[in-house]
């Protein structure tokens, strides 16, 4: 999503709905006062059902794959990779 390698169809309301779940995630860096030791964790800010899924679609696919692969939902005109990119 970040990458914009995604292409969505027009706003509807399931599309605002899966924007919403997209952007419930935040992360927040954790320090142990003892050691010092750093951890990121995430914090839900809303429902994430869509996000979830999302991610564990993506990660199910292969990020290695996403190049050759047209990406698109809903019948948006699918993500066609070219050769400026790296």
């Amino acid at each position: 999503m970040r990458e914009k390698k995604v292409t969505l169809p027009r706003q509807s309301k399931d599309i605002e709905e899966f924007a919403q779940h997209m952007a419930s995630d935040a992360k927040m860096l954790d320090e142990d006062p003892d050691t010092g030791a750093k951890k990121y964790r995430y914090i839900r800010t809303g429902p994430d059902h869509y996000s979830l899924a999302f991610t564990y679609a993506w990660m199910a696919i292969g990020k290695h794959h996403m190049s050759s692969i047209p990406v698109s939902f809903g019948g948006a005109p699918p993500y066609e990779p070219n050769d400026e990119e790296p």
